[in-house]
């Protein structure tokens, strides 16, 4: 359960604060760097000090909790209960800035890249 703990956030990250080479505010914002990028949407998003400091907090108890059960063995009661926190976060971040988390082709980025590569291809191939 951890394991998809995990994974809603990184994919939550990948749609709120899409990974960049460059550091946020000093922070790491790579691919991997998923929490970091949750933390730099929730700055950029929220400018009353103590809700950022209050989402931040709740984010980094959730991805450690998700951490933590990837690892180990955790109460089925704790990992719901976290769960169900997730599901009252991810609302709060969502409704933060709503047009970030609009994305309809999100879901077909892979084949979109894909046929165009593929296109590429072609016109390349046809000019020789």
């Amino acid at each position: 359960m951890g394991l998809s703990g995990r994974r809603f956030f990184e994919k939550m990250a990948d749609v709120l604060f899409p990974a960049q080479t460059e550091p946020f505010k000093g922070r790491k914002v790579g691919k991997s760097e998923y929490k970091n990028r949750l933390i730099a949407f929730i700055d950029e998003s929220v400018s009353d000090h103590e809700y950022l400091a209050k989402l931040g907090k709740e984010t980094d108890r959730l991805i450690d909790s998700m951490n933590s059960a990837l690892h180990g063995e955790p109460e089925p009661e704790k990992i719901i209960k976290d769960f169900a926190d997730i599901a009252i976060l991810s609302v709060q971040l969502l409704s933060l800035n709503p047009e970030r988390s609009r994305d309809p082709y999100y879901g077909y980025d892979k084949n979109l890249e894909s046929f165009l590569l593929d296109v590429l291809d072609s016109i390349k191939g046809e000019n020789g």
